[in-house]
């Protein structure tokens, strides 16, 4: 018995550095330091988050399924460099989703969803205001995934978290300097469109956020490729390999 529990016990520590290496990925992704185009070697993240190269891989073949980091031969892995092409099939991606999903907000949203939205909002665009940018990021693509929840359909809400974090690698490749850094007004408007039971508005309020989003890029390529040791700097675990 005592062995099937170590068993046990070691498979859950093995799936939770898997996790860990996975969000910590995504986060880095979704907060925009860790650009396309990054190698991501197997090796040095199992040195950096002190798991086995397996378990590095493991992780990678899941972001790699979700599209947001390409395998290439030899087990080199970089963070997806979205083409121009594929930045269009996104936003138009996201248009089709968002719009399916903010309807079923609409119906089913209760006053205390309804405020915690808007604290979301308030809180990002605090965070913008005093140059968080980090956290103001979070709290933009936080915003989109808890729509997506409160839909309360998950196929609609998986395919919004895969979108949003290959949107998050679009706009680290695209987004103009100038346009940088800035709180998204529009949030606040689909809120209250979704606050006034009004469908056809809140899906329009939603679909010109999206145009914003997708107007502020400046398609064209960067070389920017930091390290991973600075860029999980302050995430450094120790895991069970």
């Amino acid at each position: 018995m005592r062995r099937k529990r170590s068993a046990a016990t070691a498979r859950r520590g093995r799936t939770n550095a898997d996790e860990r290496i996975y969000r910590s990925i995504c986060d880095a992704i979704l907060e925009r330091r860790l650009p396309p185009g990054t190698r991501l070697q197997e090796i040095e993240l199992g040195k950096l988050f002190s798991v086995s190269r397996t378990i590095a891989h493991k992780a990678l073949l899941r972001l790699a399924h979700e599209g947001t980091v390409s395998l290439r031969p030899k087990r080199v892995a970089v963070v997806a460099r979205p083409s121009i092409e594929e930045t269009r099939f996104v936003f138009e991606a996201r248009r089709a989703v968002e719009s399916a999903v903010v309807p079923l907000v609409v119906r089913s949203v209760t006053k205390a969803q309804l405020d915690e939205l808007r604290t979301t909002v308030q809180t990002e665009n605090d965070a913008y205001a005093r140059g968080d940018r980090a956290t103001g990021t979070r709290l933009s693509v936080g915003f989109h995934q808890r729509l997506a929840a409160l839909g309360g359909n998950p196929v609609l809400a998986r395919y919004v978290n895969e979108l949003v974090l290959r949107t998050s690698l679009v706009v680290a490749l695209y987004e103009s300097p100038a346009r940088a850094a800035h709180p998204h007004f529009e949030h606040a408007e689909i809120v209250e469109k979704i606050a006034a039971g009004d469908e056809r508005e809140a899906v329009r309020a939603m679909v010109e956020h999206l145009a914003q989003l997708e107007g502020n890029l400046e398609l064209k390529e960067s070389d920017e490729s930091p390290s991973l040791a600075d860029i999980f700097r302050n995430q450094r675990v120790a895991l069970p390999g």
